[in-house]
């Protein structure tokens, strides 16, 4: 029997594994340069441009990483990092998220009055002072499901922030901390305070002439019509009311299609002696004041003019 020459392994040969990389990012220029980086180092690479299609490609094929990017167009980061880890078939991948948003976090820094060099690596604990957002990051760690706050941040200029919070977990599911992304919505907040006081002066613009049209109304009624000359002078006046009620409505009418960008209108401003608009405001006062037995004087120069509509809106 002939005898083996030399040393001879018995090992079987070990293949290489090629590791799969995700990456999820909407600019093409990055995608594209983050994959080449990649592919020249040997891995697996699928580039998708949105959220939705990160889970429609981990769920055909689960990468081994996934470079996130946190801002996507339709379903963020965030929630794509949420369904990747509640999925078992894809709850094993790690993932990175990354952001461009390098202002927007020296913003949000500036915000909870830290520095992001000096704190990196520290407990949150102990380099964050507001007591809002440190109760969102415990809820976050403690809750299996994502939580989600707005609070306001106190100061020389009050911050309304919104925060969006996970747990993170590893292939063990063993808690490995929290990712918490906080949004500045201050602005949405003041164009809310502006939406609701801009309803509160339409329902006052809106009850002024309704009310002076059912007070004039329900005084003709009363009058049965016998004093023909003060249920003629009432009916103009309703008749005025019902015109200011119809311009409102075109107002409101035309700030719609405006908002929308349908077309451009021109509001055209028209003058009127101011005397006139006083006394048409008396008018409207008349009953009210005569119940109470007040007299109202009007004392105005002829010459005087100005818009008519928004000065008997605040006369009235």
């Amino acid at each position: 029997m002939a005898q083996p020459q030399g040393n001879v392994s018995l090992q079987p040969a070990v293949r290489k594994v090629t590791r799969s990389v995700l990456v999820v990012e909407d600019e093409e220029d990055i995608r594209e340069l983050v994959s080449y980086t990649l592919l020249k180092e040997g891995y697996q690479v699928a580039g998708v441009a949105s959220g939705e299609e990160a889970l429609a490609a981990a769920e055909a094929r689960a990468p081994d990483l996934v470079l996130l990017d946190l801002m996507l167009p339709g379903v963020d980061g965030l929630t794509v990092c949420q369904k990747l880890r509640s999925n078992p078939a894809t709850s094993g991948a790690a993932i990175v998220m990354l952001t461009a948003k390098g202002e927007e976090r020296d913003i949000v820094a500036g915000l909870l009055g830290v520095e992001p060099d000096k704190v990196r690596g520290r407990l949150v604990h102990e380099v964050i002072r507001k007591s809002s957002l440190l109760e969102i990051v415990d809820r976050t760690l403690s809750s299996p499901s994502p939580v989600e706050e707005d609070f306001e941040l106190g100061g020389p200029e009050s911050r309304w922030l919104h925060a969006h919070g996970m747990a993170l977990v590893d292939a063990q599911r063993r808690p490995i901390g929290a990712l918490v992304v906080l949004h500045d919505v201050t602005r949405l907040r003041h164009l809310e305070n502006v939406r609701r006081d801009f309803v509160a002066n339409v329902s006052h613009e809106l009850r002024t002439p309704i009310t002076s049209i059912k007070g004039f109304v329900e005084t003709l009624f009363d009058e049965k019509l016998e004093d023909r000359e003060n249920s003629l002078r009432f009916l103009g006046i309703v008749l005025k009311q019902v015109n200011r009620l119809d311009a409102i409505i075109q107002d409101l009418l035309m700030l719609s299609r405006v908002e929308r960008g349908a077309e451009e209108q021109t509001i055209h401003l028209e003058t009127e002696r101011l005397s006139e608009v006083l006394r048409s405001a008396v008018e409207m006062c008349e009953k009210k004041a005569s119940d109470k037995r007040i007299t109202v004087e009007v004392h105005c120069p002829d010459d005087l003019t100005a818009s008519p509509d928004s000065l008997v809106s605040s006369l009235s």
